[in-house]
């Protein structure tokens, strides 16, 4: 058991006039380089005042204007004044919102009111936040485990998930979204875990099978094309098409050849063959002679798969009056979802928006790490990542 958790720096009242206090720090140099050359040159300057004034405006006025400008050009770039603008929006937060304990001290025969803020801690990334909220119980304990909307409109951030810590709570922000997007070159795989932004990766093996949504326009073909170009590199890759339209056209790159599938029964026969190819794998496994429970395919030495789908929506438009084809179907991909992920055998679609119509809700959950891109309706995020979301600020 640690004796010692570093929760990250902690917020205190100050921080609210912190702004006011780097600006007077940076200023303090030629305010005393002044205040010296007064001091030696005092008796001078009572003769001729005004050669005086015309220095002090030029050594004291025009540093002011440009370190006004310094000083905000700190709290944009620089992740120490950026840490320091947290702590002041977290400390006005809590002071606005009476998140703190008084008691009334006479000083000098006065009353004054003297506030204590709980205890709230920040570490902060270039792209990552987590701020912890002191809990044991504390008159704020209710209003304190329920911030993260709050917390993501706050910091115009991302709340990602929170986590109960001993005494505390801790909200995980991702913030600084624009800045944090990458090149499709630097979309690069490592140890199974693909770089999708510089602060979120996919772990196909901790996260089987991909879910990306997004509406016509919104960037799903990029993100789809950036994802199989790093695939590429570490595994196989079967894409299919049901709209005979962006994938379709990789047919003719040799690494894809025989790999591509546009019409139905070329998609439908690509899923049972991925199903054989899984319990084949399967069998290859168990009778491995260093076969042991608990090891994945890669322990064997085996390449994953990955089977891309672009708009599972118009597969099962051109099958719709076919329910037999539509059984295969299902079971097909219900087998591949369940129980791909042991084989190495994972599934990426892309869809407008994952509707239950086309895809079995408990087939959806089973896609355990999910994508947006560009604009969805409300129903469309509910869809994607389910009602505990309901209430999220979803940002483009």
């Amino acid at each position: 058991m640690r004796l010692f958790t570093y929760r990250g720096w902690r917020v205190r009242k100050y921080y609210q006039k912190i702004k006011v206090i780097t600006y007077s720090i940076m200023l303090l140099p030629f305010l005393l380089a002044n205040a010296y050359y007064t001091y030696i040159s005092y008796q001078e300057i009572l003769k001729t005042p005004l050669p005086y004034l015309i220095k002090l405006s030029i050594t004291l006025l025009f540093p002011a204007f440009i370190l006004l400008g310094l000083h905000h050009l700190c709290y944009q770039k620089f992740l120490f004044f950026k840490r320091l603008n947290t702590l002041r929006i977290l400390a006005n937060f809590l002071i606005e919102n009476r998140y703190y304990l008084s008691k009334t001290v006479k000083r000098d025969g006065k009353a004054i009111e003297k506030i204590t803020l709980p205890k709230v801690f920040v570490k902060q990334t270039n792209y990552h936040l987590l701020i912890s909220f002191i809990l044991e119980g504390n008159k704020f304990q209710d209003r304190f485990i329920n911030l993260g909307s709050t917390l993501e409109v706050m910091f115009n951030g991302d709340f990602k998930n929170k986590t109960f810590d001993e005494r505390f709570i801790q909200y995980d922000i991702s913030i600084n979204r624009i800045n944090s997007r990458i090149d499709i070159s630097d979309v690069t795989i490592d140890n199974h875990s693909l770089k999708l932004m510089a602060d979120v990766f996919w772990d196909y093996i901790a996260e089987p099978h991909l879910l990306i949504g997004g509406g016509t326009g919104g960037g799903k073909t990029v993100v789809l094309m950036s994802i199989v170009w790093a695939l590429a590199k570490v595994g196989f890759i079967d894409l299919c098409d049901p709209k005979n339209a962006d994938l379709a056209g990789l047919k003719d790159v040799p690494v894809f050849h025989g790999r591509v599938f546009s019409t139905k029964e070329e998609i439908i026969q690509c899923l049972k063959d991925n199903v054989t190819f899984m319990e084949n794998r399967y069998q290859a496994i168990q009778n491995h002679p260093n076969y042991k429970i608990g090891k994945s395919f890669s322990d064997y030495g085996m390449k994953p798969k990955f089977i891309v789908i672009d708009e599972w929506a118009a597969l099962m438009a051109k099958i719709d009056s076919d329910y037999r084809l539509q059984a295969q179907v299902t079971e097909y991909l219900t087998q591949l979802v369940l129980e791909g992920r042991q084989s190495g055998v994972f599934i990426i679609f892309a869809m407008q928006r994952p509707d239950g119509e086309y895809i079995k809700t408990a087939l959806r959950d089973n896609f355990m790490k999910r994508l947006s891109v560009g604009h969805l309706e409300d129903t469309g995020y509910t869809m994607m990542f389910g009602d505990a979301n309901r209430n999220k600020e979803f940002k483009n």
